[in-house]
């Protein structure tokens, strides 16, 4: 399903995208289509790096727990 959006662009925004389309020879809407998905893409690049810090953290607390743990044992 499509949905109709309009906007308003800068003057050398949209002078890049006619000239982008032009020079691609497809729409604007494909080259919209394109930088979107392409934003998209990036910002799941960005959240999954963020998830692995934050479970870098889980699992090297996870660690020191466990080395704790084993230098109790073989204290006993």
């Amino acid at each position: 399903m499509n949905i109709v959006l309009t906007t308003t662009l800068s003057q050398p925004i949209y002078q890049f995208l006619n000239e982008q389309a032009t020079t691609k020879k497809t729409t604007k809407k494909n080259i919209l289509e394109e930088a979107l998905r392409l934003y998209q893409k990036q910002q799941l690049e960005i959240q999954i790096k963020e998830g692995f810090k934050d479970r870098k953290k889980e699992y090297q607390q996870i660690a020191k727990e466990w080395r704790n743990a084993q230098f109790k044992s073989f204290r006993e």
